[in-house]
Protein backbone atom coordinates (compact mmCIF):
# COMPACT_ATOMS: atom_id res chain seq x y z
CA UNK A 1 0.00 0.00 0.00
CA UNK A 2 2.71 2.36 0.52
CA UNK A 3 4.21 1.85 -2.31
CA UNK A 4 1.18 3.06 -4.52
CA UNK A 5 0.10 5.84 -1.65
CA UNK A 6 3.78 7.26 -2.42
CA UNK A 7 3.82 7.43 -5.94
CA UNK A 8 0.01 9.11 -5.89
CA UNK A 9 1.66 11.97 -4.08
CA UNK A 10 4.71 11.37 -5.79
CA UNK A 11 3.68 12.13 -10.31
CA UNK A 12 1.85 15.21 -8.95
CA UNK A 13 4.19 16.82 -6.88
CA UNK A 14 6.99 16.22 -9.00
CA UNK A 15 5.55 16.76 -11.81
CA UNK A 16 4.63 20.51 -10.83
CA UNK A 17 8.70 20.86 -9.65
CA UNK A 18 9.69 20.32 -13.06
CA UNK A 19 7.63 22.34 -14.76
CA UNK A 20 7.53 25.21 -12.52
CA UNK A 21 11.24 24.99 -12.13
CA UNK A 22 13.87 22.44 -13.39
CA UNK A 23 14.30 18.73 -12.61
CA UNK A 24 17.04 20.04 -10.49
CA UNK A 25 14.52 21.13 -8.00
CA UNK A 26 12.76 17.53 -7.86
CA UNK A 27 15.72 15.98 -6.91
CA UNK A 28 16.48 18.43 -3.74
CA UNK A 29 12.73 18.05 -2.85
CA UNK A 30 13.02 14.23 -2.56
CA UNK A 31 16.49 14.62 -0.77
CA UNK A 32 14.31 16.86 1.57
CA UNK A 33 11.65 14.82 2.10
CA UNK A 34 14.28 11.48 2.99
CA UNK A 35 16.23 13.56 5.30
CA UNK A 36 13.38 14.83 7.17
CA UNK A 37 10.80 12.30 7.06
CA UNK A 38 12.83 8.89 6.08
CA UNK A 39 15.74 9.01 8.38
CA UNK A 40 13.97 9.72 11.57
CA UNK A 41 11.65 6.90 11.01
CA UNK A 42 14.18 4.57 10.24
CA UNK A 43 15.88 5.41 13.58
CA UNK A 44 12.93 5.12 15.68
CA UNK A 45 11.68 1.70 14.19
CA UNK A 46 15.18 0.13 14.83
CA UNK A 47 14.51 -1.47 18.27
CA UNK A 48 17.87 -1.46 19.29
CA UNK A 49 17.33 -3.79 22.71
CA UNK A 50 16.21 -6.68 20.26
CA UNK A 51 19.12 -6.35 17.92
CA UNK A 52 21.87 -6.29 21.41
CA UNK A 53 19.33 -9.26 22.42
CA UNK A 54 19.25 -11.51 19.20
CA UNK A 55 23.50 -11.17 19.02
CA UNK A 56 24.07 -12.22 22.31
CA UNK A 57 21.22 -14.95 22.09
CA UNK A 58 23.92 -17.81 21.23
CA UNK A 59 25.73 -17.44 24.84
CA UNK A 60 22.01 -17.55 26.57
CA UNK A 61 21.23 -21.53 27.70
CA UNK A 62 18.27 -22.37 25.91
CA UNK A 63 18.62 -19.90 23.11
CA UNK A 64 19.33 -20.80 19.24
CA UNK A 65 22.46 -19.02 17.71
CA UNK A 66 21.42 -16.71 14.36
CA UNK A 67 22.23 -18.67 10.95
CA UNK A 68 25.92 -17.51 9.33
CA UNK A 69 25.43 -14.97 6.85
CA UNK A 70 26.73 -17.93 4.39
CA UNK A 71 23.90 -20.58 5.54
CA UNK A 72 21.59 -17.62 5.49
CA UNK A 73 22.14 -17.71 1.45
CA UNK A 74 22.07 -21.02 0.84
CA UNK A 75 18.44 -21.35 2.56
CA UNK A 76 17.18 -18.50 0.53
CA UNK A 77 18.82 -20.13 -2.60
CA UNK A 78 16.99 -23.42 -1.87
CA UNK A 79 13.63 -21.67 -1.65
CA UNK A 80 11.16 -24.10 -4.06
CA UNK A 81 9.65 -21.54 -6.95
CA UNK A 82 12.18 -19.12 -6.81
CA UNK A 83 12.63 -18.30 -10.36
CA UNK A 84 8.56 -18.06 -10.86
CA UNK A 85 8.25 -15.72 -8.06
CA UNK A 86 11.26 -13.70 -9.03
CA UNK A 87 9.66 -13.36 -12.66
CA UNK A 88 6.37 -12.50 -11.10
CA UNK A 89 7.77 -9.55 -9.10
CA UNK A 90 10.10 -8.27 -11.74
CA UNK A 91 6.94 -8.37 -14.05
CA UNK A 92 5.04 -6.45 -11.27
CA UNK A 93 7.78 -3.86 -10.96
CA UNK A 94 8.47 -3.14 -14.41
CA UNK A 95 4.71 -2.69 -14.40
CA UNK A 96 4.89 0.18 -11.99
CA UNK A 97 8.07 2.21 -12.80
CA UNK A 98 6.98 1.99 -16.72
CA UNK A 99 4.18 3.29 -15.84
CA UNK A 100 4.68 5.56 -13.21
CA UNK A 101 7.67 7.40 -15.44
CA UNK A 102 5.51 7.24 -18.67
CA UNK A 103 2.19 7.94 -17.75
CA UNK A 104 2.66 11.92 -16.68
CA UNK A 105 4.26 12.13 -20.17
CA UNK A 106 1.22 10.26 -22.04
CA UNK A 107 -1.25 12.46 -20.52
CA UNK A 108 0.32 15.37 -21.42
CA UNK A 109 1.50 14.46 -24.54
CA UNK A 110 -0.51 12.34 -26.47
CA UNK A 111 -3.47 13.06 -24.95
CA UNK A 112 -2.82 17.32 -24.05
CA UNK A 113 -4.24 17.38 -20.69
CA UNK A 114 -3.33 20.16 -18.83
CA UNK A 115 -0.70 19.87 -16.03
CA UNK A 116 -3.25 20.20 -13.21
CA UNK A 117 -5.76 18.11 -14.78
CA UNK A 118 -2.67 15.84 -15.29
CA UNK A 119 -1.60 15.53 -12.04
CA UNK A 120 -5.06 14.85 -10.77
CA UNK A 121 -5.87 11.55 -13.29
CA UNK A 122 -2.34 11.02 -12.80
CA UNK A 123 -3.05 10.29 -9.06
CA UNK A 124 -6.33 8.57 -9.04
CA UNK A 125 -5.13 4.78 -10.40
CA UNK A 126 -2.57 4.76 -7.52
CA UNK A 127 -4.97 5.82 -4.97
CA UNK A 128 -7.08 3.10 -6.22
CA UNK A 129 -4.19 0.69 -5.78
CA UNK A 130 -3.89 1.66 -2.40
CA UNK A 131 -7.22 0.36 -1.44
CA UNK A 132 -6.54 -3.15 -4.04
CA UNK A 133 -3.72 -3.56 -2.43
CA UNK A 134 -5.57 -4.05 0.78
CA UNK A 135 -8.36 -6.17 -0.76
CA UNK A 136 -5.86 -8.08 -1.95
CA UNK A 137 -4.27 -9.26 1.21
CA UNK A 138 -7.56 -9.38 2.79
CA UNK A 139 -8.32 -11.80 -0.44
CA UNK A 140 -5.21 -13.79 0.50
CA UNK A 141 -5.40 -14.15 4.06
CA UNK A 142 -8.69 -16.48 3.13
CA UNK A 143 -7.55 -18.42 0.88
CA UNK A 144 -5.12 -21.70 0.73
CA UNK A 145 -1.81 -21.38 0.27
CA UNK A 146 -1.85 -23.43 -3.15
CA UNK A 147 -4.48 -20.76 -4.58
CA UNK A 148 -2.92 -18.00 -3.94
CA UNK A 149 -1.37 -17.24 -7.49
CA UNK A 150 -5.16 -16.76 -8.31
CA UNK A 151 -4.49 -13.18 -7.31
CA UNK A 152 -2.15 -12.89 -9.81
CA UNK A 153 -4.50 -14.55 -13.00
CA UNK A 154 -6.97 -12.46 -11.78
CA UNK A 155 -5.13 -9.00 -11.27
CA UNK A 156 -2.73 -9.53 -14.68
CA UNK A 157 -5.50 -10.74 -17.14
CA UNK A 158 -7.54 -7.54 -15.36
CA UNK A 159 -4.59 -5.30 -16.61
CA UNK A 160 -4.03 -6.23 -19.64
CA UNK A 161 -7.75 -5.52 -20.74
CA UNK A 162 -7.58 -2.60 -18.68
CA UNK A 163 -4.28 -1.59 -20.73
CA UNK A 164 -5.87 -2.43 -24.08
CA UNK A 165 -8.88 -0.39 -23.48
CA UNK A 166 -6.42 2.93 -22.63
CA UNK A 167 -4.64 2.60 -25.74
CA UNK A 168 -7.59 2.52 -27.54
CA UNK A 169 -9.65 4.77 -26.05
CA UNK A 170 -9.91 8.26 -27.29
CA UNK A 171 -12.83 9.84 -24.88
CA UNK A 172 -11.39 11.44 -21.68
CA UNK A 173 -13.75 9.52 -19.30
CA UNK A 174 -12.51 6.24 -20.63
CA UNK A 175 -9.27 6.53 -20.79
CA UNK A 176 -9.34 7.84 -16.79
CA UNK A 177 -11.85 4.60 -16.20
CA UNK A 178 -8.81 2.66 -17.89
CA UNK A 179 -6.00 3.88 -15.80
CA UNK A 180 -7.90 3.74 -12.88
CA UNK A 181 -9.17 -0.15 -13.89
CA UNK A 182 -5.65 -1.30 -14.74
CA UNK A 183 -3.79 0.12 -11.58
CA UNK A 184 -6.75 -1.73 -9.37
CA UNK A 185 -5.81 -4.57 -10.79
CA UNK A 186 -2.00 -4.36 -10.70
CA UNK A 187 -2.53 -3.26 -6.89
CA UNK A 188 -3.86 -6.60 -6.29
CA UNK A 189 -0.73 -8.41 -6.60
CA UNK A 190 1.34 -6.22 -3.79
CA UNK A 191 0.34 -8.97 -0.92
CA UNK A 192 0.53 -11.99 -2.88
CA UNK A 193 4.47 -12.07 -3.70
CA UNK A 194 5.81 -11.52 -0.04
CA UNK A 195 2.73 -14.20 0.70
CA UNK A 196 4.32 -16.84 -1.68
CA UNK A 197 8.08 -15.88 -0.26
CA UNK A 198 6.72 -16.64 3.06
CA UNK A 199 4.88 -19.75 2.18
CA UNK A 200 7.86 -21.35 0.26
CA UNK A 201 11.01 -19.52 1.73
CA UNK A 202 12.58 -21.63 4.76
CA UNK A 203 11.81 -20.01 8.28
CA UNK A 204 15.27 -18.80 8.88
CA UNK A 205 15.54 -17.15 5.71
CA UNK A 206 12.37 -15.89 4.50
CA UNK A 207 13.92 -12.13 4.90
CA UNK A 208 16.90 -12.66 3.23
CA UNK A 209 14.86 -14.70 0.53
CA UNK A 210 12.37 -11.57 -0.24
CA UNK A 211 15.53 -9.40 0.17
CA UNK A 212 16.93 -11.11 -2.41
CA UNK A 213 13.47 -10.83 -5.01
CA UNK A 214 13.17 -7.68 -4.34
CA UNK A 215 16.40 -6.47 -4.90
CA UNK A 216 17.08 -8.25 -8.30
CA UNK A 217 13.32 -7.27 -9.24
CA UNK A 218 14.12 -3.50 -8.92
CA UNK A 219 17.60 -4.06 -10.95
CA UNK A 220 15.71 -5.74 -13.91
CA UNK A 221 12.56 -3.66 -13.79
CA UNK A 222 14.73 -0.27 -13.76
CA UNK A 223 15.44 -1.07 -17.31
CA UNK A 224 11.32 -0.95 -18.37
CA UNK A 225 11.04 3.14 -18.39
CA UNK A 226 14.44 2.78 -21.25
CA UNK A 227 12.61 0.11 -23.04
CA UNK A 228 9.05 1.77 -22.82
CA UNK A 229 11.10 5.31 -23.87
CA UNK A 230 13.21 3.63 -26.73
CA UNK A 231 9.45 2.17 -27.98
CA UNK A 232 7.97 5.41 -27.58
CA UNK A 233 10.81 7.27 -29.78
CA UNK A 234 10.38 4.94 -32.03
CA UNK A 235 6.74 5.32 -32.75
CA UNK A 236 5.78 7.39 -36.50
CA UNK A 237 3.49 9.25 -34.42
CA UNK A 238 3.37 10.87 -30.26
CA UNK A 239 0.01 8.41 -30.03
CA UNK A 240 1.82 5.39 -31.99
CA UNK A 241 4.72 5.23 -30.05
CA UNK A 242 2.95 5.77 -26.50
CA UNK A 243 0.85 2.39 -27.86
CA UNK A 244 4.31 0.59 -28.22
CA UNK A 245 5.40 1.55 -24.84
CA UNK A 246 2.29 0.88 -22.92
CA UNK A 247 2.14 -2.35 -24.72
CA UNK A 248 5.66 -3.60 -23.66
CA UNK A 249 3.06 -2.67 -19.99
CA UNK A 250 1.00 -5.54 -21.47
CA UNK A 251 3.55 -7.42 -22.06
CA UNK A 252 5.08 -7.16 -18.19
CA UNK A 253 1.39 -8.56 -17.14
CA UNK A 254 1.31 -11.54 -20.21
CA UNK A 255 4.65 -12.80 -17.89
CA UNK A 256 3.16 -12.68 -14.89
CA UNK A 257 -0.56 -14.43 -15.90
CA UNK A 258 1.71 -17.58 -17.40
CA UNK A 259 3.70 -17.57 -14.35
CA UNK A 260 0.38 -18.06 -12.41
CA UNK A 261 -0.79 -20.85 -14.47
CA UNK A 262 2.40 -22.46 -13.71
CA UNK A 263 2.13 -21.99 -10.06
CA UNK A 264 -1.76 -22.95 -9.88
CA UNK A 265 -0.84 -26.36 -12.20
CA UNK A 266 2.47 -26.97 -9.99
CA UNK A 267 -0.04 -26.36 -6.55
CA UNK A 268 -2.21 -28.77 -7.93
CA UNK A 269 0.06 -31.48 -8.66
CA UNK A 270 1.82 -31.03 -5.60
CA UNK A 271 -1.62 -30.85 -3.71
CA UNK A 272 -2.40 -34.44 -5.54
CA UNK A 273 0.53 -36.04 -4.92
CA UNK A 274 0.53 -35.58 -1.18
CA UNK A 275 -2.72 -37.47 -0.52
CA UNK A 276 -5.10 -33.60 -1.09
CA UNK A 277 -2.64 -31.85 1.84
CA UNK A 278 -2.23 -28.21 0.38
CA UNK A 279 1.37 -27.03 0.17
CA UNK A 280 3.64 -25.22 -1.99
CA UNK A 281 6.82 -26.76 -0.89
Amino acid sequence: MGVSGGVAIGIPLITWLVYSWDWHSSFIALAFLNAVIGLPLIYFFINRKASRASRTAGNVPGTTRLNSVGETIRLAFSTPRLTAILLVEIATLAYLWGSSSWLPSYLLQAEHFSIANMGIVASMPFITAVASGFLGGYIIDKLPPRRVPVIFLVGSLGTVISVLMLVASQATGLIALSLIASQAFWGLHGSAIPTLVQHNSPKAAVGSTYGFINGVGNLVSAFMPLAMGAAIGAGATTRGGFVAGFALLAGTQVITLCVALYLLYRGRAVDTSTGGVATLA
